[in-house]
C-alpha cells in the first residue's frame, strides 16, 4: 500500500472540519492500525501507574539562567504569550477517550477481549464502536466500576456484519467516574479496533514548538483538533498545551507519543511553564519519519482523582516546510555519558539524555524530586509538608486510619493454590518456592512482610482460608494443606474467585500493593461478574499477580495457550503488572529471585 497516498488522504479527511474527530474519521485511522498492527495495540491506562507530577514552588533565584524559574530552575518562562483558541470537545461524537486493537477480537464464540477503560468526571454522552475488517459480528459489553452490567441507550449493527456502535447517555451521573470494564464478543478471531469517544467539556489544545519557551503552539487553526502545530522531522520539539475545562486540583500528568502502534518514548512527565497560555508541556521529543500515523495520549487526573485520557493525531512534517514564525534557536548541550540514581541513557537521532524515572531529575538524574510541595534540604533529604511522608514525600498520612497505621513500606503476601490431587506432585516444590520467596523478601527488607494469606480452592469450593502473623505459622499451614487435596472434577476451576478471596482479607485491606502468587494447573471458568469485580479490586489494591501453571504432571488436561481463558488470565496478570509463566515443578524454586526483586 502507498503510505504517502494513504496518509495524505487521511489528513485531508481528518483536518477538513473544525470540530472534534468523527467516528468515521477514527475508523480511517483504525483500519490502518488493523493492517499494520494485527498483533494488537492498547494505549497506556490504568494499571499504568504514573507518578503524580512534582509541584515545585516558584522562587526567584539569581542563579537561574534567562528564561527559567522555579525552586530548581526547572520551569521555562515564555517570551511570547499567545492566545489559544479552544476546539469543541462536545461536537459530533466528542473526544477520543480510548482506542485499541485486539489481535483476535472476541476470541471466538466463547471468548472475550477485555479492556479496562478510564471514564472521567467530564464525560457526557459516550459512543463505543467496535469494527473489524471481516464479518465476525462483534458486539460490546460494558460494566461499571462496581461490576454492574450496563444496558446501552442505543446500538446499531453494521449491515455487513463488521461492527457495532453503542451509545450511553448518563454513565457518569449514574455510576460515577472510575475504571470501567469493556468486553468484546465476536464470532471469529480476526483483529478488530475498539474505540471509546465521548462528548466532554474537558479537551486539550496545543502544538509542537522547537524551543521550550515558545508559546506559539497553534500554527494551523483550520486543524483545530487538539494538535494545531506539527513537529519538524529530526528536530527537537516540545509539546506545549492547555487542558481546557480541567478543574483544580485536576492536572495533566504525562504524555505518550506513538507512530502507528509503536511507542516512540517512555511516557514523558508533564511540567509547567510560566508566562504561557499553553502552560503545560512534555518533551523533548523528536520524529524521524514523515510517513506514518502519529498520535499522542495526554493523561492526567480529574478533580475527583480519577484518571483521564485524550487521544489526538498529528503528523511529522519535512524540513523546510513553512512555519508560522521562525522558531527560536534551541540551546545545544553535550549529552551525558553516565546517569545517576538508576537513570538510563537514551539516544535518539544523535540526541543523548538521561531518562530518570519518577523520583529524580536533572542532567544526570542527580537531583531528587520532592512531591506534594516538599522541599529538598541541603543534606539531600526531602522536607515534607504536613500530611505527607516518605523518602520523596510521596505518601499520604492518614489522620484517622481505618485499620492500624497505613504504610506503603509494609506489605502482606498471599498464595492462592488449587487443591486438587493433580497438584500433588508440585506441592513440595510450591512449598519450597513460597519459603524461598518469603526468605528473600525478608532478607532484603526486614519487617516488610507483616502478614501471610493462604487460599486453597478446588472444584469451585474454598478448602482453606487463613491469615497468619508470621512466616513459621504460615509455612506450617501451607505444608499441612496437602492433606486437603481432592479429586479434580474438571480441567477448569474458579481461579479468579480464589484470587478475589485473598484480596478481600483484612491483610490486603490494611496493606495495599501486596502481591499474590497463584499456582494452578487449571484455567479459570469464573463468571464474568467475578472477573469484572477482580479487575476493580486490582485497580484499588494495585498488587501484582504472579501466576504459575506447571508443565507436565496433569496428563488429563492440556493447557492450550491459544485458549481464550488462558489469554484472559494473561491479560489479568499484565493488568496487575505481574506475569504468568509456564514452568516445571523444579523451575518454581529457580524463579523466586526474579519475582522477589519485582516485589520491592
Amino acid at each position: 500500500m502507498n503510505w504517502v497516498a494513504f496518509f495524505a488522504a487521511c489528513l485531508a479527511l481528518i483536518f477538513s472540519t473544525s470540530e472534534a474527530i468523527t467516528k468515521e474519521e477514527l475508523w480511517k485511522f483504525n483500519s490502518r492500525l488493523l493492517k499494520e498492527a494485527p498483533q494488537g495495540f492498547v494505549p497506556p491506562n490504568v494499571p499504568y501507574q504514573a507518578a503524580s507530577r512534582p509541584r515545585s514552588k516558584r522562587a526567584v533565584l539569581n542563579s537561574c539562567p534567562a528564561g527559567y524559574t522555579g525552586a530548581y530552575c526547572e520551569n521555562p518562562i515564555c517570551t511570547n504569550p499567545q492566545n489559544i483558541i479552544r476546539h469543541d470537545g462536545e461536537a459530533g461524537t466528542g473526544e477520543i477517550i480510548f482506542n485499541a486493537v485486539s489481535p483476535t477480537c472476541g476470541g471466538g464464540t466463547t471468548g472475550y477481549s477485555n479492556f479496562s477503560v478510564a471514564f472521567d468526571v467530564y464525560m457526557e454522552e459516550t459512543t463505543i464502536n467496535v469494527k473489524s475488517l471481516s464479518a465476525i459480528n462483534p458486539s460490546i459489553l460494558l460494566a461499571a466500576p462496581n461490576g454492574t452490567n450496563i444496558i446501552p441507550d442505543g446500538h446499531q449493527f453494521d449491515d455487513d456484519g463488521t461492527g457495532e456502535t453503542t451509545t450511553f447517555k448518563f454513565l457518569i451521573a449514574t455510576y460515577g467516574p472510575g475504571q470501567y470494564s469493556l468486553s468484546v464478543l465476536a464470532g471469529g478471531t480476526y483483529p478488530c479496533a475498539v474505540s471509546v469517544m465521548s462528548k466532554t467539556k474537558m479537551a486539550v489544545d496545543g502544538g509542537f514548538v522547537q524551543n521550550v519557551t515558545d508559546d506559539n503552539v497553534q500554527q494551523n487553526l483550520m486543524v483545530d483538533k487538539g494538535v494545531e502545530r506539527n513537529p519538524v522531522i529530526d528536530t527537537i520539539s516540545y509539546f506545549g498545551f492547555k487542558p481546557f475545562g480541567l478543574d483544580v486540583p485536576g492536572q495533566a500528568l504525562f504524555v505518550t507519543f506513538y507512530r502507528g502502534s509503536d511507542q516512540l518514548f517512555p511516557p514523558i512527565n508533564v511540567r509547567l511553564r510560566y508566562g504561557c497560555m499553553a502552560y503545560d508541556y512534555a518533551g523533548p521529543t523528536v520524529c524521524t519519519n514523515t510517513l506514518g500515523i502519529y498520535h499522542i495520549w495526554v493523561s492526567g487526573v480529574d478533580y475527583t482523582g480519577n484518571l483521564w485520557n485524550r487521544m489526538y493525531l498529528y503528523s511529522c512534517i519535512a524540513q523546510g516546510e513553512p512555519t508560522l514564525t521562525p522558531p527560536p534557536q534551541a540551546q545545544t548541550t553535550v549529552g551525558p555519558t553516565t546517569c545517576m540514581n538508576g537513570g538510563t541513557i537514551t539516544t535518539t537521532s544523535n540526541i543523548t539524555k538521561c531518562y530518570c524515572g519518577p523520583y529524580f531529575e536533572g542532567y544526570q538524574c542527580e537531583t531528587k524530586r520532592c512531591y506534594n510541595d516538599g522541599i529538598l534540604g541541603p543534606n539531600g533529604i526531602c522536607v515534607c509538608q504536613n500530611g505527607f511522608t516518605g523518602t520523596f514525600c510521596q505518601d499520604v498520612i492518614c489522620t484517622k486510619p481505618n485499620m492500624g497505621e497505613f504504610d506503603t513500606s509494609r506489605s502482606s503476601i498471599a498464595f492462592v493454590i488449587r487443591g486438587t490431587k493433580t497438584m500433588a506432585t508440585y506441592w513440595n516444590n510450591a512449598y519450597r518456592a513460597a519459603m524461598l520467596i518469603i526468605n528473600d523478601v525478608q532478607g532484603r527488607a526486614p519487617g516488610f512482610l507483616q502478614s501471610f494469606v493462604l487460599v486453597v480452592f478446588a472444584n469451585g469450593q474454598l478448602l482453606k482460608l487463613g491469615e497468619y502473623p508470621d512466616r513459621d505459622s504460615f509455612l506450617i499451614a501451607f505444608n499441612n494443606a496437602s492433606s486437603l487435596l481432592v479429586d479434580a472434577s474438571s480441567c477448569t476451576d474458579t481461579v479468579y474467585t480464589g484470587i478475589s478471596i485473598a484480596m478481600n482479607t483484612e491483610s490486603f485491606l490494611q496493606y495495599k500493593r501486596s502481591p499474590v502468587f497463584v499456582w494452578t494447573d487449571a484455567l479459570p471458568n469464573d463468571d464474568d461478574s467475578i472477573l469484572y469485580n477482580l479487575y476493580g479490586q486490582i485497580a484499588y489494591f494495585r498488587g501484582l499477580i504472579f501466576s504459575m501453571i506447571p508443565i507436565g504432571g496433569n496428563d488429563t488436561c492440556v493447557i492450550d495457550t491459544n485458549d481464550g481463558a488462558y489469554r484472559g488470565f494473561r491479560r489479568l496478570a499484565a493488568y496487575s503488572q505481574g506475569l504468568i509463566s509456564r514452568a516445571s515443578g523444579s523451575d518454581l524454586t529457580e524463579m523466586h529471585p526474579l519475582i522477589t526483586m519485582a516485589i520491592r
